[in-house]
């Protein structure tokens, strides 16, 4: 049983907000990692990432921040490939699909994640729900459209930048 009393410092809220978010992605299907980090598998090739990032302010404080939130794709068989081709030496955790280059979260919602900054357990809740609201409306749709062979190369053929940013994207998959 949780208690309703309000956290007292901006730490306790955080743990708490974390636990809240936790709850409501496993509702979802996402399983929690270290690092304010959940993923979900789509099938044996495709894992979905999600980061939420959040720092408590100072020590005189209960207001939490949420940095801007995050997401991709990995093809676990091109992850696998990158790690023996390098010998183990690149980390590629998130290679094949950055939810950013196709404005996953939209900015507009990135934006107003960040304006919420909760302070008690009622404002923790909205944050909660917001959470929620982009995972089902933004994330899981982009995930479930680009979880496939087709779908990564539709979204790969698909510039996301001016030529010379493209350029460095696909730059970055070679």
């Amino acid at each position: 049983m949780v208690s309703s009393a309000e956290p007292e410092t901006g730490a306790e809220l955080k743990k708490e907000w974390v636990r809240r978010e936790k709850a409501m992605l496993a509702e979802l299907g996402f399983k929690s990692r270290p690092g304010n980090r959940y993923e979900i598998a789509f099938d044996d090739e495709w894992l979905g990432i999600v980061l939420l990032p959040k720092k408590a302010a100072g020590r005189d404080s209960t207001t939490v921040f949420f940095h801007p939130p995050d997401c991709g794709l990995s093809h676990l068989p091109a992850v696998e490939l990158i790690r023996e081709l390098t010998g183990g030496s690149v980390q590629a955790d998130n290679v094949t699909l950055p939810g950013l280059w196709f404005d996953v979260p939209a900015t507009d919602t990135v934006d107003e994640l960040g304006d919420l900054n909760p302070w008690n357990l009622e404002t923790v809740d909205g944050a909660v729900a917001r959470t929620r609201a982009m995972v089902e409306e933004e994330i899981l749709p982009w995930m479930r459209s680009r979880s496939s062979v087709a779908g990564a190369l539709d979204g790969l053929g698909t510039p996301q930048g001016t030529p010379s940013e493209e350029a460095a994207r696909l730059r970055s998959l070679a």
